[in-house]
């Protein structure tokens, strides 16, 4: 993850992670430990291991939708800040797929407006 998504990446190195994150996801689903869920300690590691993976695939896939850079997110390929993309990226698992998009911001509250850039 640190070679493809570290703070400075590209959209090449992105769609690279997202390569190999769907082996590891393979191979973490083939994965099987033996005993009940309850009580073991190689169970929640396999899960764990799954989770990770979910969650490692869900920040590279808002990385290649937001193609700016703001923030601690620097994109080589989109260097620019772009105005249009004042927004959150929100993710949902559904039907054992990732979706990701855009949404509106939230409005910052007035006490912090002086803090931040909004």
């Amino acid at each position: 993850m640190w070679r493809r998504m570290g703070v400075v990446r590209e959209g090449d190195g992105l769609e690279g992670a997202l390569d190999v994150l769907a082996g590891l996801a393979e191979e973490a689903e083939s994965l099987s430990v033996g005993g009940r869920s309850r009580y073991n300690p190689e169970w929640v590691e396999v899960s764990n291991l799954r989770n990770m993976v979910q969650v490692c695939e869900a920040a590279v896939r808002s990385a290649l939708l937001r193609r700016e850079s703001r923030g601690a997110h620097q994109r080589l390929d989109h260097p620019d800040l772009d105005d249009e993309w004042r927004a959150n990226v929100h993710c949902r698992a559904e039907d054992g797929r990732l979706e990701v998009w855009r949404g509106a911001a939230h409005e910052v509250p007035e006490g912090l407006r002086g803090e931040t850039d909004g």
